[in-house]
């Protein structure tokens, strides 16, 4: 639960202050850890979350439902739920794949390390 909420919040912050590559940045951190087991999963539900409490705090201060719509509409009529739902799959799969990467990458090297000694 701690890595994941580390997660979130590392990519929601990251995200405001850097742009969407953060994205990736923060799952291959939360990947390379460990993350208790579920690298992948963690860094892309991290990633997924970190948007949704942006898209979140978006809608407290602005109309995200009627630019979801609206941009639904441009992409070919597709509904607003769906339009977010991409939009929540796209740093899901972002931060899941680094994390991935990052995640193989410490394993590779563990087992060389391990090799050596």
């Amino acid at each position: 639960m701690i890595p994941l909420l580390s997660g979130v919040i590392g990519v929601s912050a990251g995200t405001y202050l850097a742009g969407w590559l953060a994205v990736p940045v923060v799952g291959a951190v939360v990947g390379g850890l460990g993350a208790g087991g579920a690298p992948v999963r963690t860094a892309a539900l991290s990633g997924a979350g970190g948007w949704a409490v942006l898209l979140a705090l978006g809608a407290v201060r602005g109309p995200v439902a009627e630019v979801a719509n609206l941009t639904g509409d441009v992409l070919g009529g597709m509904p607003g739920y769906a339009f977010l739902a991409v939009a929540l799959l796209l740093p899901a799969v972002l931060a899941g794949a680094a994390g991935g990467a990052a995640s193989a990458l410490v394993e590779i090297r563990r087992r060389r390390t391990a090799g050596r000694a």
